[in-house]
């Protein structure tokens, strides 16, 4: 990515709007304190991440608008490694409106600032503000970034290196992912084993239904030969017939009992018809009543509030036709007042002659214009008379109308009783069905209790005489038997079958409860596998896991790339500078941290000017690091990094950068007051 160009308008120290270009390779702004050299990179960071990440505004986002302005704007345009262009647009007002407008190759995104400013993360290859200032920005103020991470808390620095190597947060965000899945994983390995115990207690629980012994074959065998023997008996004997004829009159004789049985139901059925019909047949005959006696009220009620209706509505015209005329009067005397007035300015006190012909205007003239005044004053008093007339009117007229709608209600509610003709009517034939019905239920009531009574004893009677004149064979006895080992042996037959099948169906309960007890198995099993390789993933993305390598190669090569650096500044083999990633706890084991040393010590037990010269090496062992690490090119926008070195190192300082620029056919821009410029570097100097 390049900066390309910026324009500032109303931010920081610019009131008007300031517009600076910038150049592949080095960029050096020169300026004095107080020329808005810092104000650049504010700019730069508060177009790209917004008034909550201004770097001088803190926690009052309204203070980078210029004293003498209502707003601030910046336009930053940059080029991505692709050739694509983007141009970010920004303002913000005192009225604490924030605008942003985010173009592609001249081409708007569409969305709201959330959308866009996700778009602008994006297109930084996805970093956020606090991962950019940790790779990008370096300030001289001593709560930098590149500050922090020199002489600043070791807990602060390894979180600096980490938004290094993993500037997205990736490994954060999925150990919190991981550690999700973990809670759920183990929520579903607990559920599958309790589903499994439950189906080792359903299986033990399980009890088999006794197998039969008897073989259905044979019994059916025997089945057979006892038929065989009833068809030849039916073939060849008169005993036969003799069977048939008892068991015909045996079944009339069941009949006889099924129709008694039903004659009876249907008498009390018919006297609980009777009983419920009657009781509503009293309603009915009682309500008749009352409605006949309501018919009349009604007529008699509908004539009174029809005349009601007819005087209310005589009433109510006449009081709107009194309104309309007042109204009228008021409109007249409206007409008056203002021609009235317009004389009466023609005329006023402060004018000398007259507004439309020119004349001077006398004593009597004035009086004129007085006298019309008290006309008007006049009229004003006859139109709220009248006013006040049109009030009462319309107070009355209110309750006029009033009326007219209680009669009109009244009216519609008897009017909807006029179809009590029709429910009486109704009433009177609902009577006569069931006066009907109830007569019919008695003559059915009379014709069973006599069927019961008379009919069914003489027929039975009947019945059993000819079962007394029917005379006894051996066939007939040995028909008899047989049918009656016959229907035995159906009978077991079927129980067997039905116990065998309650057999096999055990059988294949026992095969499908084993089944889903092998299948619980199976899943508990690979429910350990995932756990297994969550837990992994989570030792591996926690902070000491797989970052912890990343962190400490990174710490590798910026200590090399600082001693080589220190070395070229300071004309010197000797340089201990030490970055570990680690440092061994009172246990023995290694614990997640980050140390500076140099020989051994602290920097902070150095001079000053030994810490600056440390500082000045290790900044740009730290530049060179994070681009030979992770291939990506933070455009470095660095405010004075020199300022506490000598000019003969500040001279080698941007000899190398500008050589590590040139390697990389990069961008840098720096903020300085120093008057070493590198060859072919870009100057944007703010004194002139």
């Amino acid at each position: 990515m390049y900066y390309q160009k910026i324009s500032i308008n109303g931010f920081g120290p610019y009131e008007e709007e300031v517009s600076f270009d910038f150049k592949n390779g080095l960029t050096l702004i020169i300026g004095k304190n107080g020329s808005g050299k810092s104000s650049i990179f504010d700019a730069i960071q508060w177009a790209m991440f917004g008034p909550a990440k201004s770097v001088r505004a803190g926690g009052d986002k309204m203070s980078i608008i210029n004293t003498h302005s209502h707003k601030a704007v910046v336009k930053l345009s940059l080029e991505l490694d692709d050739g694509t262009q983007v141009e970010i647009h920004r303002t913000l007002t005192r009225g604490s409106k924030h605008i942003l407008k985010v173009s592609i190759d001249e081409e708007e995104i569409d969305g709201g600032i959330t959308i866009q400013q996700e778009k602008i993360n994006s297109l930084l290859t996805g970093l956020e503000h606090d991962s950019f200032a940790a790779v990008s920005m370096l300030m001289s103020s001593p709560s930098s970034v590149v500050n922090e991470f020199i002489t600043g808390d070791p807990k602060r620095r390894r979180i600096i290196l980490s938004d290094i190597v993993d500037p997205n947060h990736s490994y954060e965000q999925r150990h919190k992912e991981v550690k999700e899945q973990i809670t759920k994983a183990n929520r579903n390995h607990q559920t599958l084993i309790g589903d499994k115990r439950t189906l080792d207690g359903i299986l033990e629980s399980k009890v088999a239904p006794e197998y039969p012994e008897d073989d259905v074959k044979k019994l059916q065998r025997k089945l057979d030969n006892i038929i065989f023997k009833i068809n030849e008996i039916n073939r060849s004997s008169e005993g036969t017939s003799l069977v048939i004829a008892r068991r015909e009159y045996e079944d009339k004789i069941d009949k006889l009992e099924k129709r008694k049985e039903k004659a009876k139901k249907s008498i009390h059925k018919d006297e609980k018809f009777i009983e419920k019909f009657t009781n509503k047949k009293h309603s009915l005959e009682k309500r008749l009543e009352g409605l006949y006696d309501k018919k009349d009220t009604v007529e008699e009620d509908m004539e009174y509030r029809k005349a009601e209706l007819n005087a209310a509505s005589y009433i109510h015209k006449g009081y709107s036709s009194v309104i309309s005329s007042y109204e009228n009067n008021i409109n007249n005397v409206d007409e008056k007042i203002t021609q009235q007035s317009t004389l009466s300015s023609l005329w006023d006190d402060d004018r000398e002659t007259c507004a439309v012909c020119g004349a001077s205007i006398d004593e009597n003239s004035h009086k004129y214009h007085n006298d019309t005044l008290d006309y008007i004053g006049e009229l004003e008093k006859i139109k709220d008379n009248i006013k006040d007339i049109v009030k009462k009117y319309r107070e009355k007229a209110h309750i006029a109308q009033e009326n007219i709608n209680v009669d009109t209600a009244e009216i519609a509610a008897l009017e909807s009783a006029e179809s009590l003709e029709t429910i009486i009517e109704n009433i009177e034939n609902s009577l006569d069905d069931i006066n009907a019905d109830l007569e019919d239920a008695r003559h059915s009531i009379e014709k069973n209790k006599k069927y019961i009574e008379v009919s069914y004893d003489e027929e039975k009677n009947t019945i059993l005489e000819k079962i007394e004149d029917i005379p006894h064979t051996e066939d007939a006895e040995e028909l008899e038997k047989l049918e009656n080992k016959r229907d035995l042996l159906t009978n077991k037959i079927n129980d067997i079958k039905i116990k065998q099948s309650r057999y096999h169906a055990y059988e294949e309960d026992i095969e499908d409860l084993q089944d889903r007890i092998e299948k619980a198995e199976k899943e508990i099993e690979n429910s350990e596998d995932k756990l297994q390789e969550l837990q992994q993933e989570k030792q591996d993305t926690s902070p000491t896991g797989l970052i912890s390598k990343d962190i400490d190669e990174i710490s590798k090569m910026i200590t090399a790339n600082a001693n080589d650096m220190y070395g070229r500044l300071f004309d010197t083999e000797k340089s201990d500078i030490l970055i570990k990633s680690y440092k061994e706890s009172s246990s023995g084991e290694e614990e997640p941290t980050c140390v500076i040393t140099m020989d051994g010590r602290s920097l902070s037990s150095y001079s000053h000017g030994e810490q600056s010269r440390a500082i000045s090496a290790i900044l740009l062992g730290f530049v060179q690091s994070v681009y030979d690490y992770s291939g990506q090119w933070y455009v470095p926008l660095w405010d004075e990094p020199t300022v506490t070195i000598d000019n003969s190192a500040t001279e080698v300082f941007f000899s190398r950068i500008g050589e590590i620029i040139e390697e990389t056919h990069q961008q840098a821009i720096i903020i300085t007051r120093d008057d070493i410029h590198p060859e072919n570097s870009n100057i944007i100097d703010l004194v002139k």
